[in-house]
């Protein structure tokens, strides 16, 4: 039994430390979100810029270049950040289901004590409610 506790102890320790790092995976992936929501905001004003300023319009053409580039490869970091928080995800999920498989264990394990238990005091109860009635037949 006391396997099963320093077991379901280092699995908890397991599954908070996966917490922690899907949590800052998922912070990274917001910050890339928000990274790409900034970016598109910054290309809206560029372009309202361009379409009133001729001089900004002769330097429009590299900004959008390099616009389109950081937000191919913002975009790619986004998938994979995505993949990344799917698979700590599903890591979470396995070591928690590993977890609870254990506690169960457990929990089977406490039962079937108190079950024997419970039989062994129902047992000495009888051979003393035998031995008492069998004195009081005497």
């Amino acid at each position: 039994m006391k396997n099963l506790e320093l077991l379901i102890k280092l699995q908890k320790t397991k599954v908070d430390e996966q917490r922690v790092i899907l949590a800052r995976l998922q912070d990274n992936l917001d910050k890339i979100k928000d990274t790409l929501v900034s970016m598109e905001q910054e290309f809206e004003k560029e372009q309202k810029i361009a379409k009133n300023d001729y001089e900004s319009m002769m330097t429009y053409e590299k900004y959008l270049k390099k616009f389109m580039h950081d937000k191919k490869e913002t975009e790619k970091q986004l998938v994979l950040m995505e993949e990344a928080v799917l698979l700590a995800h599903d890591k979470l999920t396995e070591l928690f289901e590993e977890q609870k498989r254990y506690e169960i264990a457990l929990e089977q394990k406490l039962e079937e004590e108190r079950l024997l238990l419970l039989k062994l005091e129902n047992q000495a109860l009888d051979e003393t409610g035998s031995i008492w009635h069998q004195r009081k037949k005497i």
